[in-house]
Parts: structure tokens; C-alpha cells; sequence
């Protein structure tokens, strides 16, 4: 079967959907081929057997018009020399007319796949807007299935009109090979050492945007009222300078390192050099800004690091509570700090969950779980 993947998010693009997508589409099993952007001026990376074309401009920049021309020109010659089975639209906003048009033109099915955020942000722009309500219409009810990163984006999707028997859910998966505990404490020692971490003490890790929905203001919070020492590292993307005055704000400054953005093939090695994973996500819907899944949960089971969560989107989702980590109520600091201390604290605790959370994520998430939860949907909703 011949499947094209268009999408603005593929590695070296960093962040969940991109890792999403990339093991998604590597692990199809069929002809894929995956069209997206540049990153930074760096071309975009096959995972696998996978076929990758880039586009001539930065992914970031998609939605211009003159791009999504040239997109759609690309795509076109694409359609007529190899006559695809199925389009699979990454990112309905900027992609989803393009991507409609061109089902139609060529007489393909078209899928699409939302993780949370991105379906909430289209439903504000075309459900309610006079001139993009048949581009609504059309995206609900054109496409052969909408693949949703967890139940809770598909519990979105229901109730803004999308019909349920159209929905195929397909958590993300995880690369169990490549996110793997430390293979000893010599190891771990000189993974720390890279990262100009002290082999001694406890590490309490948060990867993730520097953006409020994160909710690192909630570990500041709680990092004031813990009874046990450990050292809070905080790797990601985004400016660093609001947080660090927010933590000096807090009086945690020097519980608090910044690692700023970590390459993706660092990012295996930053997971093993820590005791606990953390990120209290909060939603906050007049900004449409919600935590569909949580992939950086599913990478921490990987590699042995007991994560600590809130009841918040798809996150229930991605920590099995007392196998991979603790939930905690959302914007809830007294229960966050209790959770905390409580895996710093316990070490047979963190010994079990860091067990547990492994043999889980093998078992549920590893490499080809999403791409069989589609084929096994796409059987149920158009069956050969």
C-alpha cells in the first residue's frame, strides 16, 4: 500500500508530534513517504524504511501562501507518478484544505490526525467562522478516519461533531532501544558527567516548552516545601529568562539548573541521568492550550524514571498510576509536593515504579504499536 504522510512536524524538528510521526510512519510496514519541511536550514530525517522528501522552505513557515503553492504542485506531481492508496494530513491547520482538494482531484482517501491543541485551535478558527464553515464541514466529514494521540482528543473531537465511528485512536509509542535505563552506576555516573551533573545525589527532571501549560511555576512552588534535597534540571525550548527570575521569585534558583534545548539524541542519555520525571501540565482553554498525551511520560517508563503527572488531558493516559508514576490533581501544589517527596523519599518506592514503569511501556508502547492500532482502525472503519 502506498501512503503519503504530510506534516510540518518530522525530525530534526524537536518535540513530541514530531517523534510522533516519525515512529508512526516508520513503523506503517508499507511505502511510506513523508513530506515536510526544512528545520533551521536542516533537511528532515527518515526513522526508518521510510521515504522523506523536503519541501523548499522551513516547516515553521507552512502556512504561507506562496508554500503551500509549491506544497501542493509537489504533492500533485506526487499523486500522478505513484497514485497513493491514502494521504494521511499531519497537521489539519495549515494542510487540511490542501490536503482535501487534492483527495478529491485524485480520488484519494484522506485521513487526519490530531493531538489536542491542534484540533481545538481549528475548530476556533473555521467552525465558527461564516466563509471557513464548509472547510469544517468538509474536514469532519470527508476524510475515510480521524487518528486521535489518545481517548481524550477523541473525547474532544466527539463533541465538536466529529462522528465516532470515524475514529481510530493510536496513542504514541516509544523507541524501548533507544530510551533505556543506564546499564550500570558507572554508567550513570558518566552519562551525569556529560551533562556536568554530580554523580551523587537526586535528580528530578522536567522536558518539556517553557510555556505556562507546562506548569514549572507548580514546580517552583513545590520545590519550597520539599523536606528531601534534589536538584530540579530543566531542558527545553523557550526563554529561559522569565523562569529563572520566577525561581528566583520562589527562592529556588539554586535548586534549579537550566540545560536549555537538548538535542533529540541527547535527549535518551538526559532521561538516564535522572531519579524522577515531572510535568503538574494544566489546561487553559481560552488559549486552546491543552495536553493531549504526554510522549515525554512514555520516554521516562523507557528509561526507568517513575514520572509525576496531573489529571490533566491524555496524561492519565501516558502514566499508568502506580506502574509508571503518580497523578496528582491539576494546579494542586500540596498534593504535587506530597508526590514528590514521597518518590525522593522512598527509595524501594522508586525502585518499583522505575521496574514496573519499563515493563509497561515495552509491553503497551513500543515501536509499532501506533502504526498496528491504525491498520487494525482502518480495517474497522473501511474493511478490503
Amino acid at each position: 500500500m502506498n501512503i503519503i504522510l504530510l506534516t510540518q512536524d518530522y525530525p530534526p524538528r524537536p518535540g513530541g508530534m514530531a517523534r510522533y510521526y516519525a515512529d508512526f510512519a516508520s513503523g506503517l510496514g508499507v511505502r511510506t513517504t513523508v513530506f515536510t519541511g526544512t528545520w533551521r536550514g536542516q533537511t528532515p530525517r527518515n526513522a526508518g524504511d521510510e521515504r522523506v522528501v523536503a519541501f523548499p522552505f522551513d516547516a515553521a513557515q507552512s502556512h504561507r501562501w506562496g508554500h503551500l503553492r509549491l506544497a501542493r504542485q509537489t504533492l500533485r506531481e506526487e499523486f500522478k507518478r505513484t497514485r497513493p492508496q491514502l494521504l494521511i494530513i499531519g497537521n489539519a491547520r495549515p494542510f487540511a484544505p490542501l490536503g482535501i482538494r487534492l483527495g478529491r482531484e485524485f480520488q484519494v482517501p484522506v485521513a487526519t490526525v490530531f493531538h489536542g491543541n491542534d484540533l481545538l485551535r481549528a475548530a476556533r478558527r473555521w467552525k465558527g467562522k461564516f466563509l471557513r464553515r464548509r472547510l469544517w464541514k468538509q474536514l469532519t466529514e470527508l476524510p475515510v478516519m480521524h487518528i486521535m494521540n489518545s481517548r481524550f482528543t477523541a473525547s474532544l473531537a466527539t463533541g465538536l461533531g466529529f462522528p465516532e465511528s470515524r475514529l481510530v485512536v493510536a496513542e504514541p509509542e516509544v523507541n524501548t532501544e533507544l530510551f533505556k535505563p543506564a546499564t550500570s552506576p558507572e554508567s550513570r555516573a558518566s552519562i551525569r558527567e556529560t551533562f556536568s551533573l554530580s554523580s551523587e545525589g537526586l535528580y528530578s527532571l522536567f522536558v518539556g516548552r517553557l510555556v505556562q501549560r507546562k506548569g514549572l511555576d507548580l514546580l517552583f512552588q513545590a520545590l519550597q516545601h520539599l523536606n528531601t534535597k534534589t536538584t530540579l534540571l530543566v531542558a527545553g525550548v523557550g526563554d529561559t529568562t522569565p523562569w529563572e527570575t520566577l525561581a528566583r521569585e520562589n527562592g529556588v534558583s539554586d535548586r534549579v539548573k537550566f540545560l536549555g534545548e537538548i538535542p533529540e539524541e541527547r535527549l535518551p542519555d538526559l532521561f538516564r541521568a535522572a531519579d524522577i520525571f515531572l510535568t503538574p501540565s494544566k489546561e487553559i482553554r481560552d488559549q486552546d492550550d491543552v495536553e493531549g498525551f504526554g510522549i515525554v511520560f512514555l520516554e521516562a517508563a523507557a528509561s526507568g524514571v517513575p514520572s509525576i503527572g496531573s489529571r490533566s488531558g491524555g496524561i492519565p493516559e501516558a502514566i499508568r498510576e502506580d506502574v509508571s508514576g503518580l497523578l496528582v490533581s491539576p494546579e494542586n501544589v500540596s498534593e504535587l509536593t506530597q508526590a514528590w517527596e514521597r518518590l525522593l523519599s522512598e527509595g524501594e518506592t522508586r525502585t518499583r515504579l522505575s521496574q514496573a514503569a519499563r515493563g509497561w511501556v515495552v509491553e503497551n508502547h513500543g515501536l509499532g504499536t501506533t502504526a498496528a492500532k491504525v491498520k487494525a482502525g482502518a480495517k474497522r472503519i473501511a474493511p478490503a
